[in-house]
C-alpha cells in the first residue's frame, strides 16, 4: 500500500512538471482586456513589433499620449567620442512612431537612461507621481516580456502608492506565441533567458523597485 502510495505521489509531481514545463512558455505571455486610457508606454527592446504596436493603439483611440522612457545612452555617448555618428535607439523609435503617423506632440520622451525594466518603472512612477492625470496606462512590449513587465510595474506602483490602472498589451507583430517553445532553439533561448531574469528580480532587485 505504502509502496503504491508513493509511485502515486512520484506520478503525481511528474505529470506537474511536465505541465508547468509545457506551459512555461505561455504563461510569459500576459494579455490584459485593455480599456480607452490616459497613455501609452512603449518599453525598451525589440523596435519593430513595439512601435508597430503602440501607433495601432494609438490609432484606435485607446491613448492621446505615447510615452517611452530614454534607455542608457552611453555606448552611443562613447561612440560619439570617438567621430562616430548614428542615431541613437531613443530617436529611433520616436522617429518610427512619427513615421507610422503618430503627432509629435503625443510623443513624450523620459529622460532617465534606464538599464532594466526595474528602471523604466520607476521613471514611470516618478512621472505619474508629478503627473496625476494618468490614471490609466497601456504598456506595450514584447509578448515573452509582458508577464515579468506586469509584475515589476505593479511592484513599482503599489510602492509609489499610485492608484494608475495597468494594462499590458503584448505585440501581435511578434512571432512569438510561447505554444511548443522547446521545440524551437531560439524560442528556447528566450524562455530561459525570461526566466531567469524573472527570478532575478524576485530574488535581489523587487525590495531596490
Amino acid at each position: 500500500m505504502l509502496r503504491t502510495l508513493k509511485i502515486l505521489f512520484l506520478s503525481v509531481i511528474i505529470v506537474f512538471v511536465f505541465l508547468s514545463l509545457y506551459h512555461a512558455g505561455t504563461w510569459l505571455i500576459r494579455h490584459d482586456k485593455i480599456e480607452k486610457s490616459d497613455a501609452i508606454l512603449v518599453l525598451s527592446g525589440s523596435l519593430a513589433d513595439r512601435v508597430l504596436q503602440a501607433a495601432d493603439l494609438y490609432h484606435q483611440g485607446y491613448a492621446p499620449h505615447i510615452y517611452i522612457v530614454e534607455n542608457d545612452q552611453s555606448a552611443y555617448k562613447l561612440l560619439q567620442k570617438h567621430g562616430v555618428r548614428i542615431t541613437s535607439g531613443i530617436k529611433e523609435y520616436r522617429n518610427a512612431l512619427e513615421q507610422l503617423g503618430v503627432p509629435p506632440g503625443s510623443i513624450t520622451i523620459i529622460a532617465c537612461g534606464a538599464k532594466s525594466t526595474a528602471m523604466e518603472a520607476q521613471a514611470m512612477r516618478s512621472y505619474i507621481q508629478k503627473n496625476s492625470n494618468i490614471r490609466k496606462l497601456i504598456i506595450v512590449s514584447s509578448p515573452d516580456h509582458t508577464r515579468r513587465a506586469s509584475i515589476i510595474f505593479r511592484k513599482a506602483f503599489r510602492h509609489g502608492k499610485l492608484p494608475t490602472k495597468i494594462f499590458m498589451s503584448p505585440s501581435v507583430y511578434s512571432s512569438y506565441t510561447g505554444k511548443h517553445w522547446f521545440k524551437d532553439r531560439e524560442d528556447i533561448q528566450i524562455v530561459i533567458n525570461e526566466y531567469l531574469k524573472l527570478f532575478s528580480f524576485l530574488i535581489f532587485e523587487q525590495w531596490d523597485v
